[in-house]
């Protein structure tokens, strides 16, 4: 094996800009294998009851069980909502308590977060909390590469997940399970509407069936997109920008611009889209792999959150943030997304699987991921950056008589 390349992926990167614009680049043909097949993104989550946190206090650290405590354990439904504001300060409560009693982060973070989530309005949020479909708790990290630990100032053991951050976790396995769950429904639909009629019809042919096809397929793409969407962002910290009202604002100010300074005319429309500098699809399949070993009791949230900050101190964050969007004019996104697909730089979320699964523990996907970082992500991320500007100088250049 290469050290220098682990996955002996034929990346062409850095990519030359002008010679992409300029149409003169080679295709570089792949073959990447999808024959695992894709289980619509659930994480599998191995049921987590907080009665088994709690017995895993020493004898002299386990509080005695109160007649709440009973009514929970019998039916997690008789259990009233809480106001939300009041989870964070139960949440840090809980683990102040564990600090005096001597009860490790590992236990009494977990415990605060699962709680948290429990007294915070939401569907699904107590039966994720009580394990139903896994609890977001947490240990302590795993990964022993000091490679990646010790630019971050970590070790193998240290704790970072707190009690905001393990709430988050456990309603963003709620989204994943959520999104998961539409995108197979609308599948479903789909196969439904293909047995019933065979095929699509043209408009033309029967508007009707082929605006119930439209309508599954439109479902589809949201559930996927949505499900990218919930893997990829894991900060408890940081605010989601993608399609967000400042994101628009500043959309609708670019536009204002161009108009101006490029002498468009306001009868041609201008699209602005925000593209994903680390691919949400990427992103999404290598976060999945962690979130697989995590539910298989190899790794702990906190290695997700190494993984997540890794590549954000390396300038590549990963997840709807504002330093990973970069606003495109419809046309040179797409000529952005054609080039890096034909010089296979671009490949789909399948096959992104496919490359994470290649990965047999933590520390494998990790050297993986980096690898990813420095000769795809980075490279593509730097390109993407100054696609614009080129684009218009090109633009500018044709126009010269």
């Amino acid at each position: 094996m290469d050290e220098n390349n682990p996955l002996g992926l034929d990346f062409t990167t850095p990519i030359n800009p002008l010679e992409a614009l300029s149409g003169l680049a080679q295709n570089v043909q792949r073959n990447v294998s999808s024959g695992l097949q894709f289980i619509n993104g659930a994480v599998r989550h191995v049921p987590t009851f907080l009665t088994e946190v709690r017995e895993s206090f020493t004898p002299k650290q386990q509080p005695e069980q109160t007649e709440f405590d009973q009514k929970i354990a019998i039916s997690p439904t008789n259990v009233g909502r809480i106001e939300n504001q009041l989870s964070n300060t139960i949440a840090s409560g809980i683990e102040s308590t564990g600090d005096l009693l001597g009860v490790p982060r590992s236990i009494s973070t977990p415990v605060a977060g699962a709680i948290g989530a429990i007294t915070t309005p939401g569907v699904g949020d107590m039966k994720l909390a009580f394990g139903a479909g896994g609890a977001a708790l947490t240990g302590a990290v795993t990964l022993k590469n000091p490679k990646i630990l010790k630019p971050l100032g970590l070790e193998t053991g240290d704790e970072i997940v707190d009690a905001a951050q393990a709430k988050f976790n456990t309603k963003r396995l709620q989204k994943i399970e959520q999104s998961a769950s539409k995108e197979l429904t609308a599948k479903e639909a789909i196969q439904n509407l293909k047995d019933t009629y065979g095929r699509k019809p043209s408009k033309a042919e029967n508007e009707l069936v082929y605006r119930m096809f439209s309508r599954a397929e439109g479902a589809l793409g949201r559930a996927k997109e949505d499900l990218s969407r919930a893997q990829s962002n894991v900060f408890a910290d940081k605010d989601v920008y993608f399609r967000s009202t400042p994101s628009k604002k500043a959309k609708a100010v670019e536009i204002i611009n161009r108009r101006t300074y490029r002498k468009i005319p306001n009868n041609v429309s201008i699209q602005i889209d925000e593209h994903h500098g680390f691919p949400k699809g990427m992103s999404a399949a290598l976060f999945d792999r962690m979130d697989q070993f995590i539910a298989k009791g190899i790794a702990d949230p906190d290695d997700l959150l190494v993984m997540a900050r890794h590549a954000e101190r390396k300038g590549a964050l990963a997840g709807d943030y504002k330093s990973n969007m970069i606003n495109l004019v419809k046309k040179p996104h797409d000529e952005l997304h054609n080039y890096l697909k034909n010089s296979g730089d671009e490949l789909s979320k399948k096959q992104w699987i496919d490359v994470a699964r290649k990965a047999k523990t933590p520390d494998d996907l990790l050297i993986i991921f980096d690898d990813l970082l420095d000769r795809n992500v980075i490279p593509n991320l730097e390109t993407a950056k100054i696609w614009q500007p080129l684009s218009d100088l090109i633009e500018d250049i044709q126009k010269v008589p």
